[in-house]
């Protein structure tokens, strides 16, 4: 990640708040999920995501719409990966 990527995931993580449509990735027992779904709450270190939609996990019952994931923030650099964060919906615009 460069310098000028880092400095927008900063500037769209501060200005998130609650209502704002994301698309929210994360991981559970070896397994990555990406859904569209709305901030029901920005905490220091993490946010948590309402799921628009059912998200379907290949072993059964799916994570259903309204569901809320929580993810971190990039300020915690410890748990942050491009596998378990929020992003834009349509994701960041090309950055050099």
């Amino acid at each position: 990640m460069t310098g000028n990527q880092y400095t927008a995931v900063v500037a769209f993580e501060s200005g998130l708040k609650e209502g704002d449509s994301v698309e929210v990735c994360w991981t559970n027992c070896h397994r990555y999920y990406h859904a569209t779904g709305t901030v029901a709450r920005v905490n220091a270190k993490s946010i948590r995501v309402a799921l628009a939609t059912d998200v379907p996990t290949g072993m059964g019952s799916p994570y259903p719409a309204g569901r809320e994931i929580v993810v971190p923030l990039i300020g915690d650099f410890r748990r942050w990966s491009p596998s378990n964060r929020v992003q834009p919906v349509g994701n960041y615009p090309t950055i050099d």
